[in-house]
């Protein structure tokens, strides 16, 4: 799996094209969010995917938090920047996607590489196998003929050194509703083997709830894994 694989470069900056960024989605972080189709009518390049670029292109920091800002499209030219103390993905002057990062940095391609693809996996599953149980638990869903979860902010704290392969094990998440918005924060121990090493943090906002039906969430679910199913 190579990241440069899903952007192109050129004179005028750095571009996604939907059969990228689509094929990043599905390929690499089994997310089948329709956002992310390449034929979406507004089509919107992964967040996982600015997280994996600013990774690869200027490694990363024992302490990183990501806010995603703005939605990055495929007509859009980027640029990259960093700062001692932030990353950032921006078109024009405006920010998309920027990282406050603290701590010494690490270069090590190949713990960068396992900890993004361990990260994407797991951000990947949050539809259905995450959120579904903890909308039914708060007895509120996500309206189906327009599913609105958008990125919000992700955040990663380091703290010991990887000695064997990087994976991430979900630990306890925070559902907050107001009304016909949700915050989810959905938190993640991160592991070299079997010692923890880290932990992180996932924010997303959820628009539109309305009451909970369990029927219309099965055919939402049912839609995705056609859909999943299609594709492999």
């Amino acid at each position: 799996m190579h990241i440069s694989n899903f952007y192109s470069v050129s004179p005028a900056g750095l571009q996604i094209s939907r059969e990228q960024g689509s094929q990043f989605a599905k390929s690499v972080a089994g997310d089948f969010n329709p956002l992310h189709d390449a034929d979406a009518k507004r089509f919107v390049v992964p967040g996982d995917l600015l997280f994996a670029i600013l990774l690869t292109e200027f490694g990363a920091n024992e302490s990183m938090k990501f806010q995603f800002s703005g939605m990055v499209n495929d007509e859009m030219q980027l640029t990259l920047q960093r700062d001692t103390d932030q990353m950032s993905v921006l078109h024009g002057e405006k920010v998309m996607t920027s990282a406050a990062i603290a701590g010494p940095s690490i270069q090590s391609a190949e713990f960068i590489k396992q900890l993004i693809l361990a990260y994407v996996s797991f951000s990947g599953t949050t539809y259905p196998h995450i959120l579904v149980p903890v909308m039914r638990q708060a007895g509120v869903m996500i309206n189906p003929a327009r599913p609105m979860v958008m990125y919000q902010s992700m955040e990663i704290e380091l703290n010991g050194s990887a000695s064997g392969e990087i994976s991430l094990r979900p630990s306890q998440h925070q559902f907050d509703v107001n009304g016909k918005r949700g915050d989810m924060y959905l938190n993640f121990d991160i592991l070299s083997g079997d010692e923890v090493i880290g932990r992180g943090s996932k924010h997303m906002l959820l628009s539109g709830l309305r009451a909970y039906d369990e029927s219309a969430i099965t055919a939402l679910t049912e839609e995705y894994d056609a859909s999943k199913a299609s594709f492999a």
